[in-house]
């Protein structure tokens, strides 16, 4: 039995993963990911769950308009 993440993460949360962003969302969640861990202080991990969940936000909120 193999073990897919990015299937695992989609099934628990409907997450995106962050390769599969649309292009133009993808450097602003690099961007927010490198200011959390190195300005906020959070752990890899902590940053790249937090800034998937605010570029998240941010496309549904684009998508609303």
């Amino acid at each position: 039995m193999s073990f897919d993440a990015k299937e695992f993460l989609q099934s628990l949360f409907g997450m995106v993963v962050p390769v599969e962003l649309p292009s133009e969302w993808l450097e602003d969640y690099q961007d927010r990911l490198a200011i959390l861990e190195n300005a906020g202080g959070l752990t890899r991990e902590e940053a790249e769950a937090q800034a998937l969940q605010e570029i998240m936000e941010r496309i549904r909120d684009a998508e609303r308009i």
